[in-house]
């Protein structure tokens, strides 16, 4: 074996991909010849979660893709790969796919022989460590980066026995699906979330639980339209019992004092990120910048990208100019004003207030003046926002999953892909049952 691919085991074989892999690059097909219908190509939005989605194609007419585009034309199991821009994104072509041609920035691969090479495993080399730093190491230096058929002519791949390569791909191929499915999940939940938080946030809920309607219930006139009777506008400063920003200087940094800097951009998901790039202060200098924060305090950034938002849970931190807090009376729900801060009326409001040209900013005064239509009663606002943190919950539950997920595949992958976990004794185990 190379440096560029590193050890494996005795019984798999090291090989040019030329000689097991057929690739082919698109052909740059240039606007004047795009037509409303024909045979449609694919670009980089055409890939999405492993499959190619038409509806995001353009076409070229039926002439010059059956004649001088006619070797484009991609075939059933051929894997097409992103080439250039976003490198790596991956579609396995199905019959319903076809009539289908390559474009420019995409690369189509195939086996050249099924008993060398599996064509389910290529999927996975191309997605191996030992495919990304084979063409890190060609194209180191270069201004515009992107996979062609130069660096793939001068590629090699390790390649177990077959039957190992079948049950690698078998294994992978299960944890794509997990994969795929929560993905799926998640995004229902985003839906879910967002329809809910467009009732909640609106109409509320009754002393019976249902989600009040103009039908059924008593609503009125307000300055964001029609509210619950229930109901009142009023602006986010007299919800709150201080909204105000962090320091506008340059604090004295240290070496681990535990009391960190933090800007707007530190804040997201409600939580406040801490990285390796981010700073601290001494303790001398803490003390000076100190506000007094509690479990009732909501973080927001106002200065670059608008709207990050965190709950402060007792982090020690010092907080810059870009990251504002806002101090929720006892009467209020806080939670609630949390989840209300992120819908989009919010953000639309917001919208009209911002300030700068390159970077955006989000002044305090306008923060104070946002209208917020909130329920009257502390009851209404508590089971709002159950509802929508329960919601919050199971997304983050099942962001985890899938976080765990990517986290196994990675894994698998560098041990199965290397032959430093073998699946040969499964293999063995099977053929003796049989």
């Amino acid at each position: 074996m190379n440096e560029l691919t590193g050890q494996f085991p005795a019984d798999w074989e090291l090989l040019r991909l030329p000689e097991v892999l057929f690739f082919q690059e698109g052909p740059g097909i240039t606007s004047d010849k795009f037509t409303k219908e024909g045979i449609p190509f694919i670009n980089i939005r055409c890939f999405v979660n492993g499959r190619i989605d038409r509806s995001s194609c353009q076409f070229i007419s039926q002439k010059l893709g059956n004649g001088e585009y006619k070797h484009f034309q991609l075939d059933v199991n051929d894997w097409v790969f992103s080439s250039s821009g976003t490198i790596g994104k991956i579609a396995l072509i199905f019959d319903e796919d076809l009539p289908l041609l390559l474009n420019t920035s995409t690369i189509r691969f195939r086996t050249q022989d099924e008993k060398r090479l599996a064509n389910n495993y290529i999927k996975f080399f191309l997605e191996s460590f030992h495919f990304k730093i084979q063409h890190q190491l060609q194209t180191q230096g270069s201004a515009q980066v992107n996979v062609g058929p130069t660096h793939l002519q001068k590629m090699h791949i390790p390649l177990p026995p077959i039957k190992e390569q079948t049950q690698i791909a078998t294994i992978l191929s299960t944890i794509d699906r997990a994969i795929e499915q929560t993905e799926a999940l998640i995004a229902k939940q985003q839906r879910i979330k967002t329809g809910l938080m467009q009732d909640l946030l609106t109409k509320g809920i009754d002393e019976n639980g249902n989600i009040r309607s103009e039908e059924t219930h008593e609503f009125k006139d307000s300055p964001l339209g029609r509210i619950p009777v229930e109901w009142e506008v009023e602006s986010l400063d007299e919800l709150t019992t201080k909204i105000g920003d962090g320091i506008h200087t340059t604090p004295a940094y240290s070496e681990n004092t535990g009391f960190f800097f933090i800007n707007g951009n530190n804040l997201g998901d409600g939580s406040i990120h801490i990285t390796s790039d981010t700073l601290c202060v001494n303790q001398g200098e803490f003390r000076k910048y100190y506000i007094e924060l509690d479990d009732r305090t909501i973080l927001y950034s106002i200065n670059g990208t608008i709207g990050n938002i965190a709950f402060y849970k007792n982090e020690p931190v010092v907080l810059g100019k870009s990251a504002a807090y806002i101090k929720c009376k006892k009467s209020v729900n806080a939670r609630l004003i949390y989840h209300i801060l992120q819908s989009e009326p919010v953000h639309r409001f917001y919208d009209y207030e911002l300030t700068g040209s390159t970077i955006k900013n989000l002044s305090l005064a306008a923060m104070r003046a946002t209208p917020i239509k909130i329920p009257r009663m502390q009851e209404e606002q508590e089971f709002l926002a159950c509802r929508l943190d329960l919601c919050v919950y199971e997304i983050g539950q099942a962001n985890n999953c899938l976080s765990k997920l990517r986290s196994l595949k990675t894994g698998l992958m560098q041990d199965l892909l290397t032959g430093k976990v073998r699946v040969t004794d499964l293999l063995n185990q099977k053929t003796a049952a049989n």
